[in-house]
């Protein structure tokens, strides 16, 4: 697993994980994930619905390690000023 952070000129900063453990299946049941990956989705969505500016979310299937195997690579974009509460103040 590889973790990257990284802070944008925009106020944002990019987090991007990923791993070799066989890549994202869009045409499964869970559409590709695991629960936890559910989990965090639905999540963002909710915290999304009372920020300005939401947090960004792409999963792509990518090529990792020198063996070139096939692994998932998850981008989050989040905003400096992101409110994690669940409710408006």
């Amino acid at each position: 697993m590889r973790i990257q952070i990284r802070l944008l000129l925009d106020n944002q900063v990019e987090i991007v994980v990923s791993d070799n453990g066989g890549g994202y299946r869009k045409v499964s049941v869970n559409h590709g994930t695991g629960t936890g990956m559910k989990v965090i989705t639905q999540t963002i969505q909710l915290l999304n619905t009372y920020n300005s500016r939401p947090i960004q979310m792409k999963i792509d299937n990518v090529l990792v390690g020198e063996e070139k195997e096939m692994g998932c690579e998850v981008r989050f974009v989040i905003p400096l000023n992101y409110s994690y509460q669940l409710k408006k103040n």
